[in-house]
């Protein structure tokens, strides 16, 4: 099996590789993993599921995507250990030695939007990325079906679409006003997070830019923006309570993208939603 098939099986089609010394470093540390790694593979993978009304971010209803890209990054390595035996490689995915963005967007997997995030052709910018470092050399991976990027930056049309909906008018400013990162706020928050908070709809994350993007009705309309992969349309949570909070034990709460945040955090929020539309 060629690494390329491996990642269409699992439900992924935006694959490519930069040298190593291409995409912009942020954690160096992290490469003492991989001594003499010589590539990069990007991957787009898709988790919007359409059809559903939820008080959460798309990204936190169904399970948490670590989990999804170290059973992914597994498979990579067995597939490259039958390839290659004398080849090494590391999974990451959010935490990683490399600008994910920047790095995914160098590799044409998509454009940089004015909200920050990776924008892709098939599926908007409801993907995570995850990289593969590998010390094959640029030939051997490509004879694994991975296409080179060309190492060009592209950003957006910069139609204003995300900065008119942002409910925090963080578009272009600073993070502090997104409702994503108030809602992530361990302890108490001031009044005028609180204020912030309660003009979003969700009990955690935001999903206003993402869904305002006209990428995102173009990968709709034409039926790529919905992931195929059964990790992610399996096991989901619609809308949810303090009820179904407190009803989980310590497995199913990490389970899910919020589980990294005290459970106090996550009533917090409901409360302070319930409150508002009291």
């Amino acid at each position: 099996m060629l690494l390329r098939d491996y990642f269409r099986d699992a439900g992924i089609s935006l694959t490519a590789f930069l040298p190593a010394d291409a995409p912009p470093m942020i954690r160096p540390h992290l490469l003492q993993s991989i001594p003499g790694v010589r590539t990069v593979l990007f991957a787009a993978i898709p988790y919007h599921v359409s059809g559903e009304t939820s008080n959460l971010a798309m990204f936190a209803r169904g399970r948490d995507y670590h989990a999804f890209a170290r059973e992914l990054g597994e498979g990579a390595a067995a597939v490259l250990r039958a390839n290659h035996p004398d080849a090494a490689c590391a999974a990451f995915a959010d935490h990683s030695p490399y600008s994910e963005v920047v790095g995914a967007a160098m590799a044409g997997l998509g454009v940089i939007g004015d909200n920050g995030l990776l924008i892709t052709e098939m599926h908007s910018s409801f993907v995570f990325i995850f990289e593969l470092l590998t010390t094959l050399t640029p030939a051997e991976i490509e004879a694994e079906g991975i296409a080179p990027g060309d190492g060009g930056i592209r950003t957006c049309e910069h139609c204003g679409a995300c900065r008119s909906a942002c409910p925090g008018g963080c578009i272009g400013r600073d993070r502090v006003r997104c409702l994503s990162a108030i809602g992530q706020k361990k302890g108490y928050l001031t009044e005028g997070e609180i204020r912030l908070f309660r003009s979003g709809e969700y009990a955690w994350g935001c999903d206003v830019c993402q869904t305002a993007c006209p990428h995102t009705a173009r990968a709709m309309a034409v039926g790529t923006l919905d992931t195929a992969i059964p990790y992610f349309r399996e096991n989901r949570l619609s809308v949810l309570t303090a009820e179904t909070i407190e009803a989980m034990d310590a497995t199913a709460y990490a389970a899910y993208a919020f589980g990294w945040r005290p459970k106090e955090v996550l009533l917090r929020n409901l409360r302070l939603r319930e409150e508002h539309h009291d």
